[in-house]
């Protein structure tokens, strides 16, 4: 009878350990997949501590930044504050550029 409890003891562990399993298998096995899939080095992925000497940065766009201050979200108080945002890089390109000139 003994042995019985302990088979139901240890599925009940399995049942809390099984799905931490999995997302450690996930999280770790599909970027590395992904890295592979496309032909990269894995000793990039795998440096510790990770490192961004990789990466190429795009200039700041004044632009986006603008629409995105504008659009982003859709709540009254942000298109106010977007608004206001596109007046005032309007204002400041308006003035630099009768500055250069």
């Amino acid at each position: 009878m003994s042995n019985y409890f302990e088979c139901i003891q240890t599925n009940r562990t399995l049942r809390r350990i099984a799905p931490l399993f999995v997302l450690t298998v996930l999280l770790i096995g599909l970027p590395m997949l992904g890295a592979i899939s496309t032909g990269r080095q894995m000793s990039r992925y795998l440096e510790f501590p990770p490192h961004t000497r990789y990466v190429q940065h795009t200039h700041f766009s004044w632009s986006a930044f603008a629409l995105i201050s504008a659009f982003g979200d859709q709540s009254p108080k942000t298109e106010t504050l977007g608004a206001a945002v596109i007046a005032l890089v309007a204002a400041v390109m308006l003035i630099a550029e009768r500055l250069l000139h």
